[in-house]
């Protein structure tokens, strides 16, 4: 097996692992940033009303929703599958 310096984009833009390993990433990435008191609507599946998460910083309020399209979208088709206002 060969290690690629860009196996990290491969991998993201070719998402296979599901939408509750997606939320898990974003969550880890938020948390590594400093964002704190995450609360997962629904961590196993569920309907969130496309609200995956909810967590603070700063003394704010913040909402976390997590799409991973496979394979290279543009952004108004990922906002328009997604029903983002």
């Amino acid at each position: 097996m060969s290690n690629r310096w860009d196996e990290t984009w491969h991998k993201l833009r070719e998402w296979t692992n599901g939408q509750a390993q997606s939320e898990r990433l974003a969550a880890q990435i938020l948390l590594h940033e400093g964002y704190n008191n995450l609360d997962p609507s629904h961590p196993i599946g569920g309907k969130d009303g496309g609200k995956d998460a909810v967590c603070n910083k700063d003394n704010q309020k913040y909402l976390m929703a997590v799409y991973f399209p496979k394979g290279q979208q543009k952004f108004s088709a990922i906002k328009k599958s997604c029903s983002l206002t």
